[in-house]
């Protein structure tokens, strides 16, 4: 997976992914771990525990447990996912397939750190990769869209209310299921020629007159 994505490296996104939790087998008993951000455990052996994503690499490599990946994370759901997303209609059903907000930061810090808890490791990676980039693709399909509509006869359109149709259309929709990562690099990609269309001050008060 690529190391980053949009103007914000995937490493100042993964820092708050390893808050999210995710369920560990101990292998042998151990007490209460007292942390800065909070209590965890005790914990009993070969039993399921909670814990964030950041301790339980660190117990990983410290050979005290196992990773128990999430559902959304095997090759089965995956496949959905994939399918989901590439048959989306960006007009009539634009919802990306629903996926953790971190889905992107988690796969790749599991991917890395526990290989070998993840059945079919090797096929998921691959599965990941592709649905990364078939989303991209779909963001795309929409941010060509908009900046088409917004760069051609900008003015006449907003005088003819045509905008205020515009931006009801379902497929706005598509940015509610995309990740954190994914609207960062959308957005990234978005202002330069946003700006470059508010640098005409009639323009700029129509925008700011019609939202």
């Amino acid at each position: 997976m690529n190391a980053s994505l949009g103007k914000i490296p995937l490493q100042d996104f993964e820092f708050f992914a390893e808050d999210d939790m995710i369920d560990i087998v101990c292998f042998s008993k151990m007490e209460k771990l007292h942390m800065i951000s909070g209590d965890f455990g005790p914990f009993e052996p070969m039993e399921q525990a909670t814990v964030p994503l950041w301790l339980a690499i660190i117990l990983k490599k410290n050979n005290k447990c196992r990773i128990v990946m999430p559902t959304w994370l095997s090759v089965n759901n995956l496949r959905i996912a994939l399918e989901k997303d590439r048959t989306m209609d960006l007009n009539n059903d634009p919802v990306l397939y629903s996926l953790p907000n971190h889905y992107i930061e988690i796969s790749r810090i599991l991917l890395e750190n526990c290989e070998d808890d993840i059945e079919d490791a090797k096929e998921v990676r691959s599965l990941l990769d592709i649905i990364i980039k078939v989303r991209e693709s779909r963001l795309n399909e929409f941010k060509s869209t908009v900046i088409g509509y917004l760069s051609s006869t900008l003015e006449e359109k907003f005088n003819h209310g045509e905008y205020r149709e515009f931006v009801k259309r379902p497929f706005y929709d598509i940015i509610e299921g995309a990740s954190d990562i994914e609207v960062n690099r959308l957005f990234s990609q978005f202002l330069p020629v946003l700006e470059e269309l508010t640098k005409n001050e009639d323009t700029r008060k129509l925008l700011l007159s019609t939202m």
